[in-house]
């Protein structure tokens, strides 16, 4: 009778270690689960830093190429300067896939922020949602804990 206690015993301290693994296990993976989404955000934030920069170069160097353009036109006088007039050409041209360009990069960046805003409201609900969830498994294992304390005495 008392082989069949100690291996009653045995068995229940088994079960509570597995229980208490199996909650060290959920509480890694989601532990895990939301360092991976505050990665993802801060990686999204510094995208929209290097597209800020990128956006802001192209600003630079469209203006750059307006003012130099504005100055070339300002220099038109008299006979027709050939090398003059292409390299206006070619200021013109450029300064329309600038503009294209930094268009495109001021999108990029709103899209971007559209983007992390969402995975901002994500993070903040996985977190709330993680903090409850880890509290009950805490609290779970607080009682196993207690329970296999209890039986080892």
């Amino acid at each position: 009778m008392a082989k069949l206690e100690h291996a009653y015993d045995n068995m229940t301290a088994d079960r509570l270690v597995e229980a208490l693994e199996q909650l060290q296990q959920q509480l890694a993976e989601g532990s895990a689960r939301l360092a991976k989404l505050r990665a993802q955000y801060q990686a999204m934030l510094r995208e929209i830093k290097l597209a800020r920069a990128a956006a802001s170069d192209s600003s630079w160097d469209l203006a750059d190429v307006e003012q130099r353009l504005r100055d070339l036109i300002e220099q038109r006088e008299g006979p027709v300067d050939l090398l003059m007039e292409r390299e206006i050409a070619h200021l013109t041209e450029r300064r329309a896939k600038l503009e294209e360009r930094v268009l495109t990069q001021l999108l990029l960046v709103d899209d971007l922020i559209a983007r992390a805003h969402a995975e901002e409201q994500a993070l903040a609900s996985a977190e709330q949602d993680w903090a409850t969830c880890e509290a009950t498994l805490l609290a779970a294992r607080d009682r196993l804990d207690k329970g296999q304390t209890t039986e080892d005495e």
